[in-house]
């Protein structure tokens, strides 16, 4: 890793891990109306109840953003993690 790219890596690393951190023991209502998102962009979502979606969604973004936070993690296991999150942290803001 580049010197440069280390405060690059701290702050989404630390944004993705607060994200995941916050959406454990997220209410029922929130936890509906992210599912629904999820499911209407991703229609496999569908299936899982809504607790289940964000339990799982919340550890992914655990794992991603201390991946990120780690300097070992080479770039080449982190960065695809988290093209697929893209949508649901933008939506989640």
């Amino acid at each position: 890793m580049k010197p440069w790219q280390l405060p690059i890596r701290l702050a989404a690393g630390a944004y993705v891990l607060n994200s995941g951190l916050s959406k454990r023991g997220i209410p029922d209502e929130a936890a509906a109306g992210m599912h629904g998102m999820a499911s209407g962009a991703f229609p496999q979502f569908s299936s899982m109840e809504s607790q289940q979606y964000m339990k799982l969604l919340s550890t992914g973004e655990i794992v991603l953003g201390t991946a990120l936070l780690l300097p070992s993690c080479r770039r080449a296991w982190s960065g695809p993690g988290s093209a697929p999150s893209a949508r649901d942290w933008s939506a989640s803001t």
